[in-house]
């Protein structure tokens, strides 16, 4: 974040992921990045991946579309069936990691989440049976996003205006009678919508901001297209620069003019991991079970 430069929001269809550097440099210091990338490519492919790819390949392949790379649910499923880890349980260190020795661990309650956890939501409602066939194996239709895969950036803080209600965060909210205060905290991902207004991706060309590294969250407007260019720039068209177009990437987004791609912003869990809220006026997603699940990368047991 210190050192992004042009971030946006592009699913893997068509080879659309444009990184660079590439994950494979990540255990490398890099004074630039430019990232389009979705959130399971972000958190998995990219950073997962590039680091610690024993828990990358704990979720592949992919149980919910035909292709090695996990989704957001993948790891949901991963994460979920992780051995439960206490508040003050440590995170694997770089020793663990040198040595192959990190495993997934799930952290049961919203208020023990630290900062470098990853959080995971499914929308149960768009997964379906597990019986497509997939070039012999069977995976779960799906009928739309299956869920969104961030860090925490933070501590969690409970919430005095935010309930596990279907009503906006709101100053009304204490005379709202039952429901549980929710959690809120800071979590990095790449989404199409930021978290709130607060949010470190901003409109406009080098607008966004994290601790006063000024970088462009690009949307889908005018065509939906940037390019990359040979002189290491990045624009609508390449040509009217003097440049020439190295590839072309879609910001994929049904919102034209939202900053879209790597950013910080609050996101708000229940108690119960059964609704969480994309933003602070936004609505609750509600699940019938837990729909929200908490890995952190700690050091394996025998």
């Amino acid at each position: 974040m210190e050192n992004l430069d042009n971030t946006g929001y592009a699913h893997n269809k068509g080879d659309n992921f444009s990184l660079i550097p590439n994950y494979t440099d990540l255990a490398a210091p890099n004074t630039a990045y430019n990232l389009f990338l979705d959130c399971s490519g972000f958190v998995g492919y990219y950073v997962l991946q590039g680091l610690v790819e024993d828990l990358y390949q704990a979720a592949t392949p992919s149980d919910y579309i035909c292709q090695a790379r996990p989704l957001a649910a993948d790891f949901a499923d991963i994460i979920k069936d992780a051995p439960q880890v206490g508040a003050d349980h440590p995170a694997a260190t770089m020793d663990d990691l040198n040595a192959g020795n990190v495993c997934w661990g799930q952290v049961e309650h919203v208020r023990d989440i630290k900062a470098g956890d990853v959080i995971v939501y499914k929308h149960p409602k768009n997964i379906g049976k597990k019986d497509k066939d997939c070039d012999g194996r069977k995976i779960h239709r799906n009928y739309g996003n299956t869920g969104h895969i961030l860090f925490a950036h933070s501590v969690p803080f409970e919430s005095t205006h935010c309930k596990a209600n279907s009503l906006s965060c709101s100053k009304y909210e204490k005379y709202v009678p039952g429901y549980d205060w929710q959690y809120g905290l800071q979590v990095a991902d790449s989404t199409t919508s930021r978290h709130g207004k607060h949010d470190s991706r901003k409109p406009g060309k080098d607008n966004s901001e994290y601790d006063g590294n000024k970088y462009h969250a690009w949307s889908a407007e005018e065509g939906g297209v940037v390019e990359r260019c040979d002189d290491g720039a990045y624009h609508r068209h390449c040509v009217f620069h003097g440049s020439t177009a190295l590839e072309g990437i879609t910001i994929n987004t049904g919102h034209p003019t939202h900053p879209t791609g790597i950013g910080v912003g609050t996101m708000y869990i229940s108690p119960d991991r059964k609704s969480y809220r994309g933003s602070y006026t936004s609505d609750n997603v509600f699940g019938d079970e837990k729909i929200v699940f908490i890995g952190r990368p700690i050091k394996c047991t025998p």
